[in-house]
């Protein structure tokens, strides 16, 4: 099963549509706008957004990175990810751009000591060449299964502002 962020390169002709709640990130100078179902709860702060449906088997969050190019992010993204995890393997990095946001990405699977096993996405964006973020989604194979209409909307959503 291909996850979020393939989509951002391959979107579906089909739209899909819920209640949603939009956000703007970072609150203090937005630079992207991304929105949400309804039924997730959302919570932001100077640094993050964080974003669960309601049962809270899938995250989704966006953190500001403290790198001024791709390979710090990278290195700053690796480490913040690899200590959430017990263990962690990737498939090759892809790279892309969407909606004028240039992304780095890679899929794979690892382990979180009170879930399991976990399917687990991370982006690296920029749209300025300056600031970089990551974006990361994970979350049981069963529960992206269960919520992939709601992640292919929150991808659709995804713009630079």
């Amino acid at each position: 099963m291909k996850k979020i962020f393939f989509f951002l390169f391959v979107l579906s002709t089909t739209k899909i549509s819920f209640a949603q709640q939009e956000f703007v990130y970072p609150a203090d100078d937005p630079t992207i706008s991304i929105s949400f179902p309804d039924h997730w709860t959302v919570s932001t702060d100077e640094t993050s957004l964080e974003a669960f449906p309601a049962d809270q088997s899938i995250y989704y969050g966006i953190v500001i990175l403290q790198a001024h190019n791709v390979e710090a992010a990278i290195t700053a993204a690796d480490e913040a990810v690899t200590n959430m995890f017990t263990t962690i393997t990737y498939d090759d990095p892809q790279e892309g751009e969407y909606n004028g946001i240039r992304f780095v990405f890679v899929e794979g699977r690892g382990i979180l000591e009170e879930v399991g096993e976990c399917d687990v996405e991370v982006g690296i964006f920029t749209v300025d060449d300056v600031d970089y973020f990551m974006s990361l989604y994970f979350g049981t194979p069963e529960a992206g299964e269960q919520y992939m209409e709601d992640l292919d909307f929150i991808v659709q959503s995804f713009k630079k502002l």
